[in-house]
């Protein structure tokens, strides 16, 4: 079924939209919606696309409710096979009920006003149904290019409410001058009209407040609310007085139970090359010592800057024991950290990063409970950059059936926690 999407925000190229829809004997439907051919020859080059109604759910949501039982994002080539990382960096690529990237792409293009901007991110519940980032594929041991799927036991699932837009962008990390590939971008989804015990995704960042005084990329902040934000700056250069490679830094963010949820899986989104590990710890940062110096990241206006350990001179080892210090006097242990093995993988004498589950124990959300998500930076690679950063807890949960939204259906942003600004410091 060809339709249009768009392949570039700067070239607007047209590509072709293919939907095929296949019928299982076992009350399951699996729909295959793909755009392409994009193409691509190394230098760094961005393709970002997007369009509307993915996998054709409007049409499905009139008739019964849609639960989605399993799915798969990914780049292929022409024979159908997944193009891994490298050469192609899976940015991210979002399917969503309440973000546009067309809406977004236009407001760009033909100067809407900052309120409408607002209007669609700043007050919005934003649900974010799936996603696939860049750290999403294994190590071949664990799996590789099958990461990017995601399956869900017999009996569960993800019920959709509204109509999906797909977008997300894909960069060629080759060197300038490589031979074109030709690709196509596809998303796979197993679904049912049969109801399931609903599954929920919590995905919530170290977040913070940003005032009407800064500005939030390339537009004006309207002067009545705050925007929530989850990236930072954080260097790892000696250039313009910044710190060096060598520096090592923390940041934090609370976090509060919206409701109680047992958690099923839990991983971490950051940039693990200059990532060193990720605490998540059932307890207040004011109760872990983190409200002064050289531990607290926020400024007055709300706004956040990552704590420099090193200039203090301090390091993350010390931070490690003073939080565990304070732990134990607390009778508190991390719930989940960042697993240490399988980060990285080599390909031709490269690391590149990849997906692994969080490390935790069996463990649930408490709602009304605070917790702190504490990430510890350094530059693993010993590289020097300024990157764009941002930290984030993932899972899948269940709640009772008797314990609303059971079903895990529009939830917000962050799902079963919820950011907790401000922070138990209270200094603004």
């Amino acid at each position: 079924m060809p339709d249009v999407g768009f392949n570039s925000l700067l070239n607007h190229v047209h590509a072709m939209r293919e939907l095929c829809e296949v019928v299982s004997g076992e009350g399951h439907r699996y729909t295959f919606d793909r755009l392409g051919i994009l193409k691509s020859s190394g230098a760094n080059m961005w393709s970002s696309y997007g369009w509307p109604d993915g996998g054709r759910f409007a049409n499905a949501l009139t008739k019964d409710s849609v639960w989605v039982t399993g799915f798969l994002f990914a780049p292929i080539d022409p024979n159908g096979t997944i193009i891994g990382y490298p050469p192609l960096h899976i940015h991210h690529t979002h399917v969503t009920s309440s973000q546009s990237w067309l809406e977004h792409f236009f407001l760009l293009r033909y100067g809407k006003s900052p309120e409408r901007m607002f209007e669609l991110y700043g007050v919005k519940t934003i649900a974010i149904e799936f996603d696939i980032h860049g750290d999403r594929q294994c190590t071949p041991d664990h799996g590789g290019v099958k990461c990017l799927g995601h399956a869900f036991p017999p009996g569960y699932g993800t019920r959709i409410t509204d109509p999906l837009e797909i977008f997300g962008e894909i960069i060629d990390e080759r060197r300038a001058g490589e031979s074109s590939i030709d690709y196509r971008v596809e998303y796979a989804f197993r679904w049912t009209h049969d109801i399931r015990r609903g599954v929920g995704r919590t995905s919530q960042p170290i977040a913070f407040r940003q005032s009407k005084h800064e500005t939030y990329k390339l537009y004006p902040i309207d002067s009545r609310v705050f925007l929530p934000r989850d990236d930072f700056l954080m260097s790892f250069t000696s250039m313009l007085d910044l710190p060096s490679g060598d520096a090592e830094q923390l940041i934090w963010g609370e976090m509060r139970g919206a409701f109680n949820a047992t958690m099923v899986q839990t991983w971490f989104h950051t940039h693990h090359a200059y990532t060193a590990d990720i605490w998540l710890v059932p307890a207040a940062a004011a109760k872990l010592g983190l409200c002064s110096t050289p531990f607290y990241p926020y400024r007055i206006s709300g706004g956040v800057e990552v704590m420099d350990l090193s200039a203090a001179n301090t390091s993350l080892n010390e931070a490690m024991l003073h939080i565990s210090a304070r732990m134990k006097q607390l009778n508190e242990d991390i719930v989940c950290r960042l697993a240490q093995d399988s980060r990285f993988e080599a390909v031709d004498g490269v690391l590149y990063q990849r997906y692994r589950a969080a490390q935790c124990g069996a463990w649930s959300i408490t709602e009304g409970k605070v917790y702190t998500l504490i990430s510890f930076h350094r530059s693993m690679l010993k590289t020097s950059v300024v990157v764009g950063m941002h930290d984030e807890l993932y899972g899948y949960y269940v709640t009772s059936k008797s314990s609303p939204p059971w079903d895990g259906s529009q939830l917000p942003q962050g799902g079963a926690l919820q950011a907790n600004l401000p922070t138990s410091c209270r200094k603004w």
